[in-house]
């Protein structure tokens, strides 16, 4: 079943990086004057993600603790229809901070059926993407849930790519991309 669900976390996360970094191939008509979006940014929720160092090794690696309670925070919020999220606290080196927005992967009906004809349930995740805060040219895709998290966060200097261990030795791990 580990193997299953990582299976099922990786091509979700392939999925959203796909997705996210695909061009538009159509342009819209501009709203009349009247109708334009001031051009204002958004005003983000803050709150706390819930993938908390447990420990950093000398290589860059860092092994995360799943936190239930800030999860259970973001998916409030996101249930309550926040748009744009602010997560703090990620545990990327230099304080960096996330401004992301909920993704939704899955269709309503979207079911999964094993090799075997078996039918299992969506896990429950929370998906986001969007940019490091300061970084336009930057990309974030994140996928977090009870058994394991995924994503990538990459900016003009670095990337970095959060996991779950083969092992299970932690909830997940981050670590910088070379």
């Amino acid at each position: 079943r580990p193997d299953m669900i990582m299976r099922f976390s990786t091509l979700a996360c392939v999925v959203a990086v796909t997705l996210a970094s695909s061009e538009d191939s159509w342009n819209e008509d501009p709203l009349p004057v009247a109708k334009q979006a001031t051009n204002q940014p958004p005003s983000f929720v803050q709150v706390s993600s819930p993938l908390v160092v447990l420990e950093k090794h000398p290589s860059g690696k860092a092994r995360l603790y799943f936190d239930k309670s800030k999860y259970s925070q973001i998916k409030a919020k996101v249930e309550a229809g926040h748009k744009h999220l602010r997560l703090v606290d990620t545990g990327i080196p230099g304080e960096v901070e996330l401004e992301v927005s909920p993704l939704q992967v899955w269709t309503d009906d979207a079911v999964i059926e094993t090799d075997d004809g078996r039918k299992i349930r969506l896990p429950e995740m929370i998906s986001l993407s969007g940019k490091v805060a300061g970084d336009e040219n930057s990309f974030v895709t994140l996928h977090i849930g009870h058994e394991g998290a995924y994503g990538t966060v990459q900016s003009q200097e670095r990337t970095f790519q959060i996991g779950t261990p083969q092992d299970r030795s932690s909830h997940s791990e981050l670590m910088e991309i070379t």
